[in-house]
């Protein structure tokens, strides 16, 4: 039966888009000449021309003097509301990955905006399949609260910023944030402070460290060096995309590598995980824009191996 019902709907969206076509490519066809061409009936083209035009927002219009249908906007196709069966299982695991990461926050409700408005115009079968995915792929992941932290880095990140905070509730202090985090159920920080002078002032800490985070102006922001600038002036990522990984290592057990490709430079960075969720400085190692070697830092740590 479920299968039935599918195909039924799949019918109608394939012939949805023949109808759309024939609008196009005719002088105002009318329906019993568009039924005529699908070998259906004048009814059902009347009922699918009233679904492209509440549902898909088709922008169809009836012409008394040629007695048939057109578009307002004769550059309309419904071809550009069209997703496929991946596309649409694609988003829909984003969504719900999105509601287990930000849920209740400004990110989760944009993405599901954006996707309603997507199914809207996709017809029926792409929105049974969002539905499946939704209700059969379940993501758990601890109850963090407020993402406000998370919102307030990425918007400094995003203008290129600092922002001002307090850490441990024992100091404040002004920070740029280079890159979030998310590993092992904890988002991290990765930043620098007014302090930094070469690549080893780099530091990592848990997010909930921070509080009473607010985003610094442009003049403030000058307190610290803005070592990233803007990633889009850069091709593609240095590592394909893999630029943030954990691994197990039977030094270390879980190490966390981050790779930044900064204004003229690229830092390779190792941090190995703690006991209690804290990350430890490994290895930094720089190079200029195309691998060449300058330096390698490591971590001063008697406890901690350098052979990595």
């Amino acid at each position: 039966m479920e299968e039935l019902f599918k195909d039924k709907y799949r019918t109608a969206y394939k012939r949805m888009f023949e109808i759309d076509r024939l609008i196009r490519s005719e002088k105002c066809p009318s329906a019993a000449k568009i039924a005529e061409r699908l070998g259906v009936s004048k009814r059902t083209i009347q009922r699918d021309l009233r679904y492209m035009e509440s549902a898909l927002g088709a922008p169809i219009a009836y012409s008394d003097e040629e007695r048939g249908y057109f578009y307002l906007y004769p550059g309309f196709s419904l071809s550009d509301f069209s997703y496929t069966d991946t596309d649409v299982a694609v988003l829909s695991l984003a969504w719900r990955i999105m509601e287990a990461l930000f849920g209740g926050t400004f990110y989760s409700s944009a993405l599901g905006k954006t996707l309603s408005s997507i199914l809207r115009h996709a017809g029926n079968m792409p929105q049974m399949l969002f539905h499946t995915v939704r209700e059969n792929i379940q993501i758990a992941l601890p109850n963090w609260g407020s993402f406000s932290e998370v919102e307030a880095f990425i918007q400094a990140m995003n203008k290129q910023l600092c922002v001002h905070c307090i850490k441990d509730d024992s100091f404040e202090a002004f920070f740029r944030p280079i890159r979030l985090i998310y590993a092992w159920d904890n988002w991290y920080l990765l930043y620098i402070m007014e302090d930094y002078a070469d690549n080893s002032d780099f530091y990592i800490d848990k997010l909930e460290h921070f509080s009473k985070i607010r985003t610094a102006g442009r003049a403030e922001s000058l307190r610290i060096k803005d070592i990233v600038g803007m990633l889009s002036e850069y091709p593609a990522p240095m590592t394909g995309g893999k630029n943030t990984r954990v691994e197990y290592t039977k030094e270390y057990g879980d190490v966390l590598y981050v790779d930044i490709r900064g204004i003229g430079d690229e830092f390779h960075l190792a941090y190995r995980r703690l006991a209690d969720g804290e990350l430890k400085f490994i290895r930094n190692e720089r190079t200029m824009l195309g691998g060449h070697l300058i330096e390698t830092l490591l971590s001063d740590d008697k406890d901690t191996k350098i052979d990595i």
